[in-house]
């Protein structure tokens, strides 16, 4: 939700793909603050990739769907007496 807030306001809002992080889940000393640095040196270096992120309509839709999804799975279930999964 912040970030949606953020991006709203025209900030941009780098999201991690993977492609950069390799070293992080690598290294062999793992600590908050040497991750901190390692996240902070490769957007220094313009190494890590931004992603893209969908706009708030879409999301909002997708979220719609997931929700409609949720509900017919629960009337089909109670309709056919199935047990919870």
């Amino acid at each position: 939700m912040a970030l949606s807030i953020r991006v709203g306001q025209g900030a941009t809002a780098p999201l991690d793909r993977g492609d950069g992080s390799d070293a992080i889940g690598a290294a062999k000393k793992k600590n908050d603050k040497v991750d901190a640095r390692m996240i902070a040196d490769l957007l220094r270096c313009n190494l890590l990739p931004e992603c893209y992120m969908a706009p708030t309509a879409i999301r909002e839709l997708r979220r719609m769907l997931r929700y409609r999804k949720l509900v017919v799975h629960q009337a089909t279930r109670m309709r056919t007496g199935s047990p919870v999964c």
